[in-house]
């Protein structure tokens, strides 16, 4: 073979690796494949709840003495005292029943027996009712109403009926009334202080009483 033949066949192959590589610097890059899914999704929208109904759109409350069923939300019994009650967003809607044809009582947050507490007491006598809204301002009283220790009575709507041997009173009230001698009753937990008697006689002594808490 001679040198210039062999010459040629390197040069040929030089050229044709050149050729090679230059085709592959020009060849197009693959662009990279993209995720399905952004790396970070954006926060689910916040929902709101709907607002219900407020108490007051279920009070269906008649001061009449009758307690029907739906008048009220809440109820208990405390021995032979039954109570039953109802708050909106302004006022607070109660009856009390006992075996008895003589006076109901009920007092809210007393502070120590029955100082301090707020007291609504009344009867039925000849099928009228007499209510009253006091103040106690001892441990064992004296309760008297409001408006004689300088406050006002402030009970708005109040009905009462007595039969077979029961007397029921029905009554309503603002939950704070602005009253000094009233107790503003908030939502939450208060105390209750209850009695009754057996003569229609506020300054008889209660034959029965007792205490309990209720939830507004």
């Amino acid at each position: 073979m001679s040198k210039s033949y062999t010459l040629r066949i390197v040069v040929t192959a030089l050229m044709a690796l050149a050729i090679s590589v230059a085709a592959a610097c020009q060849a197009p890059s693959r662009p990279e494949a993209k995720s399905a899914l952004p790396s970070s999704l954006p926060p689910p929208p916040i929902g709101t709840q709907p607002e219900g109904p407020s108490v007051s759109d279920n009070v269906n409350w008649a001061a009449d003495g009758v307690i029907t069923a739906g008048e009220y939300r809440n109820s208990r019994s405390f021995d032979s005292y039954e109570l039953w009650w109802t708050a909106d967003e302004a006022n607070l809607y109660v009856a009390v029943k006992a075996e008895t044809q003589g006076w109901l009582a009920i007092g809210f947050d007393p502070e120590s027996k029955m100082k301090d507490a707020d007291i609504v007491i009344g009867y039925i006598k000849d099928g009228k009712l007499t209510i009253s809204d006091q103040y106690s301002a001892g441990q064992f009283g004296p309760h008297l109403p409001d408006v004689d220790q300088g406050g006002s009575d402030d009970i708005l709507a109040s009905a009462g009926k007595s039969e077979g041997g029961f007397t029921t009173i029905e009554f309503k009230r603002k939950l704070d009334t602005g009253d000094r001698f009233d107790k503003v009753l908030g939502k939450g937990t208060h105390k209750i202080i209850w009695a009754y008697g057996s003569d229609p006689i506020f300054t008889l002594k209660h034959t029965t009483r007792g205490s309990g808490e209720i939830d507004l």
